[in-house]
C-alpha cells in the first residue's frame, strides 16, 4: 500500500467513528436509552393514590377515585400504638372508624409484639371490613 491509501482509509474510519459517537449522544441525551431527563408519570410505587376521575371511553362513564389514607398501627406487647398513644383493641377500632375517607391500616410489629395481639387485631379489622397490610404475615412467639 502506498502512503496515500493509508491516509485515506484512516480518514474514513475517523468519520465513521465520529458519526457513531454523534448518534450515540443523540440517543442518550434524547432519552432513546431510557436515561433521558424524564417523561415518566411519576407514579411508580407511591403509597397514596392520586385523587381524580377516570373516564371509560367505551361506555362514556366517569368513575371517581379518592385518596387512600394509610394509617400506621404498631403492635407492642399486647397493646396497640396509634398516633403516639397506646390503645386497647376496642379503643383502637373506635379510633380507626372515626377516620374519614378511605383508609388502609399498615400494621408494624415491634420486638415485644405478641402473636395473640396481632391475630386479635387482624380479626377485628376483618370483622369491621377495614383493609390492612403488614410487613410480617406471621408473628413468631
Amino acid at each position: 500500500m502506498s502512503a496515500k491509501e493509508k491516509k485515506g482509509s484512516g480518514g474514513v474510519i475517523l468519520v465513521l467513528l465520529l458519526i457513531i459517537i454523534i448518534i450515540a449522544l443523540i440517543l442518550f441525551l434524547g432519552g432513546g436509552f431510557g436515561f433521558g431527563s424524564g417523561g415518566g408519570d411519576g407514579f411508580g410505587n407511591d403509597a397514596v393514590q392520586v385523587e381524580g376521575s377516570i373516564s371509560d371511553t367505551e361506555s362514556g362513564t366517569m368513575a371517581s377515585t379518592s385518596a387512600i389514607n394509610y394509617v400506621d398501627v404498631t403492635v407492642s406487647g399486647s397493646s396497640y400504638l396509634y398516633q403516639n398513644s397506646s390503645y386497647d383493641l376496642a379503643g383502637l377500632i373506635d379510633a380507626v372508624k372515626a377516620i374519614e375517607g378511605d383508609i388502609e391500616i399498615h400494621i408494624t410489629l415491634d420486638d415485644s409484639a405478641t402473636a395473640n395481639a396481632y391475630d386479635d387485631l387482624t380479626a377485628a379489622l376483618e370483622e369491621n371490613g377495614i383493609p390492612y397490610s403488614s410487613d410480617t404475615a406471621e408473628q413468631s412467639e
